[in-house]
């Protein structure tokens, strides 16, 4: 399936050569996922039954994913000075990326575990993230951030599961089709924004190497030590460790340009990040397996 995801990826790439994906397509298309299909893909996830495993694997998710979020800003404080490296070493690309792997590798579960993965890495983004670039962001402004579409999804797709309310077929039948769009559109956009990259520009910062390395390899191998607990769920395991083996978030960049703080840097360290992951993501899978065989030794 990853293969797959590359290939469509890879179509993307070319149609932004092409220019049939300009800058305007491309806003569309982000605003497009973000917005609308990635959301209803969250909420016709709700047909999952919240029982006790269900809840219980949602629980670890939360606590492995906050320790993890916490093992990264460390690390970042006490390798990098500037924003934009903490930054990006902190975040993963889990919207664009992680999401839709995660649904095409484990389904609706996978997905709806990723979501809530999604809402903690709100929280993080617009206090901690935000802070490496402000002193002056202010509470209020950092939570009506937070409570974007696909935050709001997750908690509909809650309130579905707990209360045992059921969507309409016909209103299932639109959640689902539109949410489908999710990732083939991701990956078109993934494609088309490494279209306009200079490689031979990037590879000349320093900094992309090391950001790169722990974003992709250290932060990822962190993860596996939770599989060391046999009382984890492997499944809330297995999610955590998928999406902290995302390249640099996108949000890196967005900031960098909102605070004019080395935009460029940031660019370069995100599309770096996204193109050694094509490799990387091949063999994740792999890892995780011979990993969690020998936890079982």
């Amino acid at each position: 399936m990853v293969i797959v995801l590359f290939i469509v990826m890879l179509i993307g790439l070319l149609l932004g050569k092409m220019k049939v994906l300009n800058s305007e397509s491309r806003s569309a298309i982000s605003y497009l996922i973000i917005n609308v299909s990635m959301p209803m893909l969250i909420v016709v996830s709700s047909n999952l039954v919240f029982d006790r495993q269900t809840t219980n694997e949602a629980m670890w998710l939360t606590i492995m994913s906050v320790i993890t979020f916490f093992f990264s800003i460390l690390l970042a404080q006490l390798i990098f000075k500037k924003a934009v490296p903490r930054c990006a070493t902190v975040f993963s690309n889990a919207g664009y990326m992680g999401l839709p792997v995660l649904n095409s590798i484990l389904g609706a579960k996978g997905l709806f575990l990723g979501a809530i993965f999604q809402m903690i890495f709100h929280v993080f983004t617009w206090t901690y993230g935000i802070s490496l670039f402000t002193k002056s962001g202010k509470f209020k402004d950092s939570l009506k951030k937070m409570l974007n579409p696909c935050f709001i999804a997750v908690i509909i797709a809650v309130i579905f599961m707990l209360t045992g309310w059921e969507i309409p077929d016909t209103i299932r039948t639109v959640l689902k089709m539109m949410g489908e769009l999710t990732t083939p559109l991701s990956m078109l956009l993934i494609g088309a924004t490494l279209s306009q990259v200079n490689f031979k520009e990037i590879i000349k910062v320093k900094e992309i190497y090391l950001v790169t390395a722990l974003r992709l390899l250290v932060i990822p191998a962190f993860v596996l030590i939770f599989l060391l607990f046999p009382s984890i769920p492997r499944i809330s395991v297995y999610v955590v460790f998928i999406i902290n083996a995302m390249p640099s978030a996108a949000i890196t960049g967005i900031l960098a340009m909102k605070y004019n703080n080395d935009e460029k840097l940031a660019s370069s360290i995100v599309a770096f990040s996204t193109l050694v992951s094509i490799v990387t993501l091949y063999l994740i899978t792999d890892v995780f397996d011979v990993a969690a065989l020998l936890s079982l030794m």
